[in-house]
């Protein structure tokens, strides 16, 4: 009876490992797919304010030539 309560424990804890393991591969993917995705973001905006940034730039200098 022991033997049995012994093997039952053990499929317990092996079972607990596994899904403690496959929890913690699944928790780390998230973290650094979400820290992928913020770099991505922030590489996105900068670019678009060095977009506006230049458009502004080129009114600039469109509306200074048209008032000369």
């Amino acid at each position: 009876m022991d033997t049995e309560l012994a093997e039952k424990l053990t499929a317990h804890e092996k079972l607990l490992a596994d899904v403690t393991n496959t929890f913690w591969i699944f928790f780390v993917f998230y973290v650094v797919a979400s820290l992928a995705w913020i770099a991505i973001c922030f590489c996105n905006y900068q670019r678009e304010i060095r977009n506006v940034e230049k458009k502004i730039h080129e009114n600039e200098i469109a509306r200074s030539l048209e008032l000369e």
